[in-house]
């Protein structure tokens, strides 16, 4: 299977220089790095909602048409439109080039040359210190005990600088889809706590005190995804995601309190005062739940568009908000069903209708590759791709 991928991003602190000409210049800089990637199931064309090991090994990474491929590669501000490069965007997407592109140990290694005088500015301001490969390459089932699938016929398209990765200071994930797994991880985690959090007859919270130990990693998870969330630039931030965050993180330190309060150790205890709270309780996990359902519907629309949109390219989806809704408009066009005719029909039979459909349909290969990206397109000026006026 054919992938379009960015790759892991890794810091280039310490190394940077300026030139005579005011150039920003890297020299002999980690790009990639030989090892095991994180993906999505519905990623890789595989089983939904099941991760997936991807490895690269020093044979294919330091293979000589691979190295061959990022020599001249242009450098480019966060990933482009279409996760590619080519002779019609290069004056508006490139802001440099690579050259002496090498192994080093476990990295291949190149001299980055910037030579855009905006996109320097925004890098210095913003402290942008992060390289993420974009490239093509075929994934293929591995005999290996240590990942799943394997990267091979590496071809090198750009290198990109952006602004976060995922996997630490010196290494991380740039696509998306690792993002939507750590949601899932808090949404089910959120909804086992959520279950325990109830008053027993002697008003004591059930809660254990390992239990509440799991409540606070999950509070501190989710305020990390949060922070990161906020960090991104104005022009990639998805506000509705963040609203959402707020909602459950706020709903946490509520239930969070109630935890910790004093246990009533009257040998009559207040059933009033036991029945009020045991209310508070039953409507703050009401009003989490929904939150969590907002946020896992979200979650089902987007797959199942990018799954549409890879079978069924020229289908009127449009801006789907539930996958019911992404389903409806692939039968509808392909003319399985009719509006009047999908109106009594309920999910499981609209979503079986869909997979048979899909069962004849193969992904899009058009252009061959499946794309997988953490950033939205870039617009003309550096300073507008990471978020400014």
């Amino acid at each position: 299977m054919k992938l379009r991928i960015n790759d892991k991003a890794i810091n280039f602190d310490g190394k940077l220089q300026i030139t005579e000409q005011g150039y920003l210049v890297a020299k002999g800089v980690n790009i990639a790095k030989v090892g095991v990637l994180d993906y999505l199931g519905e990623e890789i064309g595989q089983e939904k909602g099941k991760l997936y090991k991807v490895g690269v090994t020093k044979e294919e990474l330091f293979n000589p048409k691979t190295i061959e491929s990022f020599e001249g590669a242009p450098i480019t501000l966060i990933h482009p439109k279409g996760l590619e490069v080519n002779a019609s965007t290069w004056k508006k997407d490139g802001i440099g080039h690579t050259q002496n592109v090498k192994p080093n140990g476990e990295h291949l290694t190149a001299d980055v040359y910037i030579s855009d005088a905006e996109a320097i500015q925004e890098i210095n301001n913003k402290d942008i210190k992060q390289f993420s490969l974009g490239y093509d390459c075929d994934v293929v089932a591995s005999n290996s005990k240590e990942f799943d699938y394997n990267k091979i016929n590496i071809k090198g398209n750009h290198v990109a600088i952006v602004p976060s990765g995922r996997c630490g200071d010196s290494c991380r994930l740039g696509d998306k889809g690792i993002t939507n797994m750590v949601k899932n991880k808090i949404i089910d985690g959120l909804r086992k706590a959520t279950g325990l959090l109830k008053v027993n007859d002697a008003g004591e919270t059930v809660l254990s005190s390992d239990e509440a130990k799991r409540l606070q990693e999950l509070l501190v998870d989710l305020q990390e995804q949060l922070a990161e969330e906020e960090g991104l630039p104005d022009g990639e931030k998805d506000q509705e995601q963040i609203d959402t965050l707020k909602t459950i993180v706020d709903l946490l330190k509520k239930l969070q309190t109630a935890e910790s309060e004093p246990v009533i150790t009257d040998k009559e205890p207040d059933t009033g005062e036991l029945s009020k709270r045991n209310a508070e309780l039953e409507e703050e996990n009401k009003n989490l739940k929904e939150e969590l359902d907002k946020l896992k519907n979200s979650n089902e629309a987007s797959i199942a568009l990018n799954d549409a949109k890879a079978r069924f390219p020229k289908a009127k989806i449009g801006d789907s908000s539930t996958a019911r809704k992404v389903y409806e408009c692939v039968l509808v066009d392909s003319g399985i069903f009719t509006k009047e005719q999908l109106l009594g029909k309920s999910d499981i039979e609209i979503s079986s209708a869909y997979a048979g459909l899909s069962a004849t349909m193969k992904r899009n290969n058009s252009i061959g590759k499946t794309l997988l990206g953490d950033q939205k397109p870039a617009t003309k000026t550096a300073s507008q791709r990471l978020g400014g006026k």
